[in-house]
């Protein structure tokens, strides 16, 4: 047997949430409200979402943190220096990217970037 809520119920217990609750709520009603327009992602959002998770290259992140904890310990040589460096501004170019990615997969879904984050359980950095 399934019980009936009204509207005015849910208006009258949202209102009583945390604001952070009660953005969360609306996250999710976004979602839900999506998900009975359209049961599938469209191509743009499957396309966004395959770049948003690839990620930097792990060779890429491992080497960095290498380079890193060598520097910490003032063991980098020239070659390594430039190495850092380049490897430094690749991945703050990727890091921009990935946030250019997002703010559009936002704009397909009509939410914000930070709800976008949130339900791809992706932290600011």
């Amino acid at each position: 047997m399934e019980t009936q809520i009204s509207v005015d119920q849910i208006l009258d217990n949202a209102s009583q949430l945390s604001t952070r609750d009660f953005e969360r709520l609306l996250t999710k009603l976004n979602l839900l409200r999506a998900r009975r327009k359209a049961p599938s992602l469209s191509k743009s959002e499957t396309n966004l979402l395959k770049k948003i998770n690839a990620g930097f290259p792990i060779g890429k992140r491992a080497r960095i943190a290498q380079l890193d904890a060598k520097m910490e310990f003032s063991e980098l040589n020239e070659a390594e220096a430039e190495e850092q460096l380049i490897l430094a501004e690749e991945l703050e170019a990727y890091t921009v990217q990935r946030f250019i990615w997002l703010k559009q997969l936002a704009a397909l879904r009509n939410v914000s970037v930070e709800q976008i984050m949130e339900e791809l359980n992706i932290a600011p950095r």
